[in-house]
């Protein structure tokens, strides 16, 4: 019952051996070789044990994410460079990684309040044990003149519109990105706008009551359901419906230079409430 206690694990065997997802502490691995613990977590006092290193992403970063003091994307104390020595925070040059957390189930998450400008920038670890979330707390365009890339375990939102939110003229948080080379979304990872637009019972196409909300035009089968904004290139919040959890989906901007490849997922919700619109521009997808 001593959660110091040191316990003993044998490995039968002279053949290399591995774990795999796993919260791994006081363990003492005992065999013919250590094992290897692969996307795996090391909680101290492990004896003859092999934690793998994390997956290769593809970039030597400048600007590694560690959110030391804060969640701020702009405060230089919560980066480091690839070799763990501090950094400055990242600007036009910087080629930014945010690396899911090692914790089972935890979302390490940087929120940038203003729109930024890097060279390059990834979120996520593949095969981690937890996420990376990159949270846009502003409808300003972030400008990366390079790559974006959402990897497996990584999260682009941008940050819930308030309560008190009703008209087009309040609408204060959007996923706006304009990428001057590709941008991916690999197998795992996420665009997240569900909810994150006007919240229950608010914006320009609430109807009241039972019913759809409206957006760019007359809700099915609402004829009191207002539209509003522009049925070819949607840039507006979504409407929130009657009941509660009913929040319209936020608003997603991309223009990319080079090519989109979207693996995974694009969650712009809507059921009763009016969906969050999705504006893509690619030289190729």
């Amino acid at each position: 019952d001593d959660p110091d206690a040191t316990w003993r694990l044998s490995f039968a065997g002279d053949a290399n051996a591995h774990v795999q997802y796993a919260a791994i502490s006081n363990c003492n691995a005992t065999g013919a070789k250590s094992p290897e613990a692969l996307d795996s977590l090391d909680l101290g006092g492990n004896l003859n044990w092999s934690f793998g290193e994390s997956p290769e992403i593809g970039i030597t970063p400048t600007h590694v994410w560690t959110g030391a003091v804060d969640r701020d994307f702009f405060n230089p104390a919560n980066w480091t460079d690839a070799e763990g020595g501090a950094a400055a925070a990242p600007d036009a040059s910087s080629v930014v990684h945010v690396p899911a957390s090692r914790a089972f189930g935890e979302t390490v998450t940087v929120v940038a309040t203003g729109a930024i400008s890097v060279a390059t920038l990834y979120v996520g670890t593949p095969k981690a044990m937890g996420f990376a979330c990159f949270e846009a707390c502003t409808a300003e365009t972030n400008e990366v003149s390079g790559d974006v890339r959402v990897l497996d375990r990584g999260i682009l939102v941008h940050t819930a519109n308030p309560g008190t939110a009703n008209t087009l003229a309040d609408e204060r948080y959007k996923l706006n990105f304009a990428v001057g080379g590709d941008f991916t979304v690999d197998a795992g990872g996420e665009v997240d706008a569900d909810g994150r637009g006007f919240q229950k019972g608010r914006g320009p196409g609430y109807k009241g009551g039972h019913g759809r909300s409206a957006y760019g035009g007359f809700s099915l089968g609402e004829s009191t359901a207002k539209g509003y904004g522009s049925m070819l290139r949607p840039v507006n919040l979504g409407t929130g419906g009657q009941y509660d959890g009913f929040n319209g989906g936020g608003a997603v901007m991309f223009a990319v230079g080079g090519t989109l490849t979207v693996a995974s997922n694009l969650k712009p919700i809507c059921d009763w409430k009016s969906g969050a619109p999705v504006v893509i521009s690619a030289q190729r997808v």
